[in-house]
């Protein structure tokens, strides 16, 4: 099980050799799904609840000459926030961190953190991940596709009119569309569209900003977290989707950890093999929150039934 551990060639490059090494750390991506949700202040246990509309009062008209004024009320629904734990632990033998020319711990907290935000961001838009809570929603485009909100490909004439009817349609339900998050391709496919006289309509986006389409905010998400095969970009109010932390990443050092495997085999004793264990935890809850909005209700006050906070585009045909 020795290759579980980062190995002497893995960490070959931050060894001094002949040559001066010169070590480039670009910008890490954070969280795409974390920049467009509204954060909540910070949990102070691992479950909490917060209240949404789910009524609204309705007024009306009286009859003249004592006529009877109209009753109505107002309802409230819980939403629940379930902590969920991210988590991963990594080993590096004892002799590598003597040998590094450079920290190697200061080298893998950035790597960590964008590991973090990436597995974050498939849950979130994608759901499906494995030992999440069970309270927490299926995914974003999953729950998209499920209310109906869906403009498929190519039903627009191109790409830039398919983007523009998914967005219509969550202004035509009286939601505000606050962003729009992208598979990466989509980013391409908009740079080659043209204008009647053939002139580029977008210019090329700075390195790690974001565009916008029709005054929109857009964000892309990396391969590998977007599931390209279901969606190719969701529209909608993002201060609908709601995310809170537990607890921020912590890092933990131990030379004297045991590390069993689902089993319960033992794969490392740092003490006995000279290894140091380098942890990373961080404990985080999300939610869609949605309250009932006067423009999405029926004549008794109550939600209609075919309306969500996001539109999503789709490749071709989906099932819900």
């Amino acid at each position: 099980m020795a290759d579980r551990w980062i190995n002497r060639t893995d960490a070959a490059t931050l060894i001094p050799k002949e040559v001066v090494l010169d070590l480039i750390n670009g910008v890490r991506k954070q969280s795409v799904a974390m920049r467009l949700l509204r954060r909540l202040p910070n949990m102070s246990s691992d479950q909490g609840k917060f209240s949404v509309l789910e009524m609204l009062p309705r007024a009306g008209f009286v009859k003249r000459n004592a006529g009877l004024k109209p009753v109505s009320k107002v309802a409230w629904a819980e939403k629940e926030l379930v902590v969920g734990e991210i988590a991963v632990i990594l080993a590096v033998p004892d002799a590598i961190i003597a040998d590094a020319e450079y920290d190697i711990w200061g080298e893998i907290r950035p790597l960590v953190i964008e590991s973090f935000g990436r597995i974050f961001d498939e849950q979130v838009f994608n759901g499906g991940l494995p030992n999440v809570p069970a309270e927490w929603p299926r995914g974003l485009i999953p729950m998209t596709i499920a209310a109906g909100n869906v403009v498929q490909e190519g039903t627009g004439g191109d790409i830039l009119a398919d983007v523009a009817r998914m967005i219509t349609m969550q202004y035509k339900k009286a939601y505000d569309v606050t962003g729009v998050a992208a598979q990466r391709t989509l980013q391409a496919e908009l740079l080659d569209v043209r204008d009647d006289n053939r002139q580029f309509l977008f210019a090329s986006p700075t390195a790690g900003a974001g565009t916008s389409l029709f005054g929109v905010p857009a964000e892309y998400v990396d391969q590998g977290v977007w599931d390209v095969e279901k969606a190719t970009a969701i529209a909608g109010d993002w201060n609908n989707a709601v995310y809170s932390i537990r607890s921020d990443v912590s890092f933990t050092l131990s030379n004297t950890a045991v590390l069993n495997d689902e089993d319960g085999r033992i794969w490392l004793n740092s003490f006995q093999q000279d290894c140091t264990a380098f942890r990373a935890v961080m404990r985080v809850a999300w939610q869609v929150a949605d309250p009932v909005d006067i423009d999405r209700v029926d004549a008794d006050g109550r939600r209609l039934d075919n309306v969500f906070p996001f539109a999503v585009l789709t490749p071709g045909p989906v099932t819900p």
